[in-house]
């Protein structure tokens, strides 16, 4: 992350291209992150003498819970905008599709994907046997 903040910034094609090579590259592997979270959490958990009383375990949990949610939140916000920023950049030899800026479709309705989302899960709860209950 350092060499990011100390790269000059990208002023002509070339210098583009370099400080887009360098943001491929500074992406952590896509599981050694979760990987890594998973280890210190378990020996974390066997410093601590591994079994604790049921109440303790749900408070530790939901800390848990709220700090790797903010994480991986942070870390999809993060690579949104690193793939936005090298779709549109240009540097990276990738010509803009039709109809997108960056990584964004221009005439994508949120809505309308919220709806097909919705219809999605309502159809694979479906086969589970769940019911979807409509939410006013």
């Amino acid at each position: 992350a350092e060499a990011l903040f100390l790269h000059p910034k990208p002023v002509d094609a070339s210098s583009k291209r370099s400080f887009d090579s360098l943001l491929r590259s500074s992406q952590p592997k896509l599981l050694e992150v979760p990987e890594h979270i998973g280890t210190a959490l378990a020996a974390r958990l066997h410093a601590e003498g591994g079994e604790a009383d049921a109440d303790a375990d749900r408070t530790q949990q939901r800390v848990i819970d709220t700090h790797l949610d903010e994480f991986f939140l942070a870390r999809i916000g993060q690579r949104f905008l690193i793939e936005h920023y090298l779709a549109s950049s240009g540097s990276s030899g990738a010509e803009q599709r039709p109809g997108f800026s960056g990584i964004i479709q221009s005439r994508c309705s949120p809505f309308e994907v919220v709806e097909q989302a919705e219809a999605d899960l309502g159809e694979i709860w479906g086969r589970y046997g769940f019911e979807v209950v409509e939410q006013a």
